[in-house]
């Protein structure tokens, strides 16, 4: 009776943010048996009841979970009131994807906030293997085609002379640990000039692995390269990933979207700086008090400031190109 009890307050809490229907409600007690049922793949939202992004994200994740019904189970834990699950979250919401019916090391999802972004992620995750494999520069240009589709991920891309050797096991641990995040590809020596040999391709940008191989450094190459030299900061996921790159973060505030020659100049310093840092802007307006919040004057635009873990640094010269020297002497007192 109590059980019952408790699942229903969950049921009008899980209500309260709209999440009911398709989604699976999960409580303490449900979730090793429902990890268990879903031995391929279970996606699980944590989040707060009182939180506003966790309410602005669960129509989406609605929406998620109606497409994806009778292919994916998608679940819902109210972390406020299951507390011994709360390890799971990493703020809210948190989206989390458990493989092959194990509850340790789940992938955290940190794309956007949009059922269409989300149910890529996962078909992604559910249809594909880890590592993709090309034998003719016709496969692998059509697999470059398919993730261009895909929103662009980062492609990388690797040419080994034998499945088991060390470099292609750090090569296929690392699709593992970034599985559904980024396009992994094995590809026959004769594509490549070289092996081993480890590239990516991002846009239109194709960068070199240089360092020795190993399951940290191509995850750490992989990921780096997946980040623009200059990209638009989001609230939520986007601004995880950022915080969790662990690099000290310069922000542009602009008036609005559209100061293309303060990105312009910002893209050109960050690009020097590639690795030891990471570059981002946002509508000032919009986002006024993130300006306070790290000393700069609301509504003076454009606004450099650099933010490395609890101090932050304000910029107070001119955002120009005639301006780079200044800007780029900011980050060499971090």
């Amino acid at each position: 009776m109590l059980h019952r009890l408790r699942v229903l307050a969950l049921l009008v809490l899980l209500s309260a943010v709209g999440c009911t229907g398709t989604i699976a409600v999960v409580t303490s007690d449900t979730f090793p048996s429902l990890v268990a049922q879903n031995s391929k793949i279970l996606v699980v939202n944590f989040y707060a009841p009182w939180c506003a992004l966790s309410k602005k994200f669960q129509p989406e994740y609605e929406l998620a979970a109606q497409e994806l019904q009778g292919q994916v189970t998608l679940g819902a834990v109210d972390v406020s009131a299951e507390e011994s699950l709360e390890h799971y979250a990493n703020g809210y919401p948190t989206v989390r994807i458990f493989l092959n019916g194990k509850a340790d090391s789940p992938l955290e999802y940190k794309g956007g906030l949009t059922a269409e972004e989300l149910i890529k992620f996962v078909k992604r995750l559910a249809y594909e293997e880890p590592v993709l494999k090309a034998e003719t520069q016709q496969q692998l240009d059509s697999i470059i085609s398919a993730a261009k589709q895909n929103g662009s991920p980062t492609i990388a891309v690797g040419a080994f002379e034998a499945s088991e050797t060390s470099e292609r096991l750090a090569f296929t641990h690392a699709a593992n640990r970034l599985r559904g995040l980024h396009y992994f590809v094995a590809v026959v020596p004769s594509l490549a000039p070289k092996t081993p040999y480890l590239y990516t391709i991002k846009d239109s940008t194709i960068t070199e692995f240089t360092e020795e191989f190993s399951d940290s450094n191509v995850i750490k190459f992989v990921t780096d390269s997946s980040f623009p030299t200059l990209g638009e900061m989001q609230p939520g996921a986007v601004f995880e990933t950022y915080v969790s790159r662990g690099l000290p973060l310069v922000w542009l505030f602009i008036d609005g979207t559209s100061d293309e020659t303060a990105k312009a100049t910002m893209a050109t310093v960050a690009e020097s700086f590639k690795g030891k840092l990471s570059a981002v802007w946002i509508d000032g307006a919009r986002y006024s008090p993130m300006m306070e919040q790290l000393g700069l004057r609301q509504g003076a635009y454009p606004a450099v400031a650099v933010e490395d873990g609890p101090k932050h640094y304000a910029y107070s010269g001119k955002v120009c190109r005639c301006a780079n020297h200044t800007i780029v002497s900011l980050p060499n007192r971090l």
